[in-house]
């Protein structure tokens, strides 16, 4: 009996020997060579915290509050870039897939930061590095080997880095750079929090100076997702302008947009403005081309419109028109659409060579101030003229015109609008001043319209001046979901707009670039369209047709 008490005393020490040398294995492999060590939390902030709070300063003291990391084997990769923006304080977050050395060097001369990273991965650093580009312009790298790297930024006017960030260094996964900025915000365009989804990390093609196009997917919160297609045109720094294009030079027709863009050889585009989908691409709002008012706004709906001295609004503008006869004036409804009860139009040659109204009705020519002809419908439209149309009841005015009488108009735009070189009605408006804009139904938008998953177009600014023209696919299932108006916005945020606004979508949603169109359009086929932006180079041809700067109006 004692010798088996003493074999089963002396299996429970084995064990407990054994148990005690795994525990120590254990620990020293949790906190020794080659562990990785906790990041204090001001270094594990999410995109939205960075943008949203004041960055921490420098991560230079982690080599003295952290235990040294030994060598890592492997380069590590860039994973990630994110640029944050409060007050007068600009953070960049640098993170990578393992422990890096960091060391940053300041050259005040050149007004250049200089990051010695290593070991990391040069094709990683050369994709995510893109992020910077439109918060510091050009970023240089540099390399002493394969896997050790200098980023060099160029920092731009009211920029300068913190005095810990000028001589940093240290050793972890993460690294913050701050910096402290003055006068006009160069993150101001830079991705913000948003609340549906997130864009992913895009693909940049550079067209030509000023010009830039992205590719992104859209990941909305409920895992679907869209590509979206972004051309960003800075004119006041670059080689190209937006133009718009009507399909084959009238309001009253319908064309491809490859086709419209080849045409006049344009280096990319989207859809435009709403139009007649049953018909000949009547437009449904407003168009202004070299500043002549081809079409009014409808349902007081937003537009956006370029001006003289690279002016841009984004409002709500309004037709001013009457007709003068004798002592009587009567107001003019609408220009160069489709003929509507109770409402009195004006056609100009501009529309074609005819009303193409149908059915009762009253019309009449007028040239040189007087009365050319009067019918019911389809009158010719004098090229040196224009119609007056209207279906219903007439006023005694119109009822007693003939051939002959003297009549006079005048029409146009309320002011400022009516100093537009080119505008082109959408609706409803996304963004204003920064602050998102969701009353739909203000601009005849049903809520089934807004909250329904579609192809979307839009147009937005940044706070910077420059134009966006987004294209989102949708309605392919299992590839394409489509976005609402309110995913919309958060898309135009994520892209650094402070104003943007919802364009013709569905199944019009075109993206041209480069010679071909680059999205697909969910007709499995383009639509042809009534209108479109167009990006130009910039010519003696068509520097009257556009030009912006972004000052906001």
């Amino acid at each position: 009996m004692q010798l088996l008490l003493n074999f089963i005393a002396t299996v429970c020490l084995i064990v407990l020997g054994c148990f005690f040398f795994v525990a120590m294995q254990g620990f020293a492999s949790a906190d020794g060579a080659g562990s990785a060590i906790p990041r204090p939390e001001s270094l594990s902030l999410p995109a939205s915290s960075l943008a949203g709070a004041r960055p921490v300063a420098t991560a230079a003291p982690l080599a003295a509050e952290t235990p040294a990391a030994s060598p890592v084997e492997t380069a590590a990769s860039l994973r990630r870039v994110h640029v944050g923006r409060r007050d007068a304080s600009l953070a960049v977050l640098l993170d990578f897939s393992g422990v890096v050395d960091f060391q940053t060097d300041y050259d005040a001369g050149a007004h250049r930061l200089g990051v010695r990273i290593s070991p990391v991965d040069r094709s990683s650093l050369a994709v995510r590095i893109e992020a910077l580009k439109d918060a510091f312009g050009p970023i240089e790298v540099q390399s002493a080997s394969d896997r050790d790297h200098e980023l060099w930024l160029t920092l731009g006017e009211g920029i300068a880095p913190s005095r810990e960030t000028r001589a940093a260094s240290g050793q972890d996964r993460s690294l913050v750079l701050a910096f402290e900025v003055s006068g006009p915000d160069p993150a101001a365009e830079l991705p913000l929090p948003v609340e549906s989804g997130r864009l992913s990390d895009g693909r940049k093609a550079t067209i030509g100076r000023g010009y830039n196009f992205y590719e992104y997917r859209w990941l909305a919160r409920d895992g679907s997702g869209s590509d979206v297609f972004v051309h960003r045109v800075d004119s006041t720094r670059g080689d190209f302008d937006v133009g718009l294009a009507l399909a084959r030079d009238r309001i009253h027709a319908r064309q491809p947009l490859s086709d419209m863009a080849r045409a006049r050889g344009a280096a990319g585009g989207i859809n435009a403005g709403y139009f007649a989908i049953h018909g000949n691409g009547d437009p449904l709002g407003l168009l202004v081309s070299a500043g002549r008012l081809l079409a009014a706004p409808i349902f007081a709906r937003s537009a956006i419109g370029l001006f003289p001295g690279g002016r841009v609004l984004f409002g709500n503008p309004e037709l001013s028109g009457r007709v003068i006869l004798g002592r009587s004036e009567l107001g003019i409804d609408g220009l160069n659409q489709a003929r509507e009860p109770e409402k009195l139009l004006l056609y100009t040659h501009d529309y074609g060579s005819s009303t193409g109204t149908e059915g009762p009705g009253f019309e009449a020519s007028v040239a040189g101030g007087r009365v050319l002809a009067v019918g019911e419908c389809d009158l010719p439209i004098p090229p040196d003229g224009y119609v007056l149309s209207k279906q219903g009841a007439l006023p005694g005015e119109l009822a007693r015109l003939r051939p002959g009488d003297p009549i006079a108009y005048q029409y146009g735009l309320t002011p400022p609008w009516n100093s537009s070189i080119v505008a082109v009605g959408g609706g409803p408006r996304l963004l204003e001043r920064g602050a998102l804009v969701r009353d739909y139904e203000a601009e005849r938008f049903t809520r089934q319209f807004a909250m329904t998953r579609a192809p979307r177009t839009g147009v937005g600014l940044t706070a910077t001046g420059k134009l966006l023209l987004v294209a989102v696919d949708g309605r392919r299932r299992g590839v394409d979901a489509g976005v609402s108006l309110p995913e919309l916005s958060d898309i135009f945020k994520s892209l650094g707009a402070t104003d943007a606004l919802n364009m013709d979508g569905g199944g019009s949603t075109t993206c041209w670039i480069a010679g071909r169109t680059v999205n697909s359009p969910s007709d499995r086929r383009e639509r042809p369209i009534s209108s479109a932006l167009l990006v130009l180079k910039r010519a003696p041809a068509n520097v009257a047709a556009a030009g912006h700067a972004g000052d906001q109006g």
